[in-house]
């Protein structure tokens, strides 16, 4: 597969939606199969590959920023999976859709990835944040806001926050039922995208 993508961006050139398309696959297929350290370098080469003062590359850049970022989060590179997630931030935040549900994911992922280094205010905010913007988007009967309410949960929980955190988790419930049903096999959602 990765010969083909190569083909590929010989024959379009490096800065090819096609070629980056192929590539991010690529680079998502040696993740998925537990070769993460080896998607690494290619999520870099793609984005060194596009122009960041180029609005049509924004939306790429984000996307390739937190693939990368989840690459760096699961070979134990925290701190350098933030950063990556800031960019992302930076760069959908530059679309200029400030609700868009994709910046509002990287946002939660942001504050996932800031949690997990101890850095609460700032994730709490990030979490605040990207629920109201899914609120803003798409309203509290979404479970994109169940989720990200739930990852509030979790942070209070892990807080000592006891009651705030069943209290989250009670309206997390009522969402999820409302909206998926109460058979409903909904799987934990991954922490980073």
């Amino acid at each position: 597969m990765r010969g083909s993508a190569e083909e590929l961006a010989a024959t379009l050139g490096p800065a090819d939606s096609r070629v980056t398309t192929a590539l991010n696959n690529v680079a998502q297929t040696l993740q998925a199969v537990g070769r993460a350290a080896e998607a690494e370098p290619l999520y870099r080469r793609l984005i060194a590959g596009l122009d960041g003062g180029n609005r049509p590359n924004y939306w790429p850049l984000g996307v390739l920023h937190a693939n990368l970022a989840a690459v760096l989060a699961e070979t134990g590179k925290p701190q350098d999976a933030i950063a990556e997630l800031q960019k992302s931030v930076t760069f959908l935040r530059l679309i200029g859709n400030p609700n868009h549900p994709f910046l509002a994911t990287a946002i939660n992922n942001l504050a996932f990835m800031e949690e997990r280094t101890g850095q609460i205010p700032q994730a709490e905010s990030h979490l605040r944040e990207a629920l109201g913007m899914i609120e803003r988007s798409n309203g509290r009967d979404d479970p994109a806001y169940g989720t990200t309410l739930m990852n509030l949960a979790v942070m209070a929980r892990n807080q000592n926050r006891t009651v705030e955190a069943e209290d989250l988790t009670r309206q997390v419930l009522t969402i999820f039922e409302r909206t998926l049903g109460l058979n409903h096999p909904r799987p934990s959602p991954p922490s980073i995208v």
